[in-house]
């Protein structure tokens, strides 16, 4: 495990570009992000146990090379924008994600970009946000301004329903709203497994 105190650093202006993107961040009952560290092979945005505090981990991949880690970062940091305690996040908030990191490397790395768009659509276990990308990016080009209307009076990703979509953009399709708004299990996180064993165990 390995803290980095610089990630933290860029955490808050990702946090205001993000704003930007997709509409108001809200930490109800004093929830707050505590910390960013580097520690095995799965990003995630983790409670700290007992605290209403959140850490963002990173995967050690990053520690020594700063394109991935921004990267990661960017995509955890939608995680952020909203925080009640730990959730499943729903496809759309995992789609705004992806794209945020992608445009977030293009801001540093434009080849890396396009690297890490290959991956993120191609990649070994990321068919579930290839799909929720898609999703994100079609609806967008439907409706610029949904995200941003949908959380405007509601922050919390998971309050986004089909018919809410459908309310604010009519022009989008019934199965669209209806793929943003699933809930999936991304990829296997074996490491989160083991560590909420082991909580269970304390």
């Amino acid at each position: 495990m390995l803290l980095a105190p610089d990630m933290l650093d860029l955490a808050g202006p990702m946090l205001a570009r993000a704003q930007e993107e997709y509409g108001q961040i809200l930490w109800t009952a004093d929830w707050a992000l505590m910390g960013v560290l580097f520690h095995g092979d799965n990003p995630s945005v983790r409670q700290v146990p007992g605290m209403n505090r959140v850490a963002v981990v990173l995967p050690m991949s990053g520690a020594d090379d700063t394109d991935i880690a921004t990267a990661f970062l960017a995509h955890e940091v939608i995680h952020c924008m909203y925080l009640a305690g730990e959730c499943t996040p729903p496809m759309i908030e995992e789609g705004a994600a992806v794209r945020f990191s992608l445009i977030e490397a293009a801001a540093v790395s434009p080849d890396f970009a396009e690297l890490l768009r290959e991956h993120q659509t191609t990649g070994p276990e990321v068919a579930h946000y290839a799909e929720a990308l898609v999703a994100v990016e079609w609806l967008l080009k439907l409706a610029p301004e949904a995200i941003r209307t949908l959380r405007a009076k509601n922050p919390d990703w998971k309050a986004i329903t089909p018919e809410r979509i459908k309310a604010v953009a009519p022009q989008v399709p019934a199965a669209l709203a209806s793929v943003l708004c699933e809930v999936r299990e991304m990829r296997p996180d074996y490491e989160r497994e083991m560590f909420l064993a082991e909580e269970a165990r304390q």
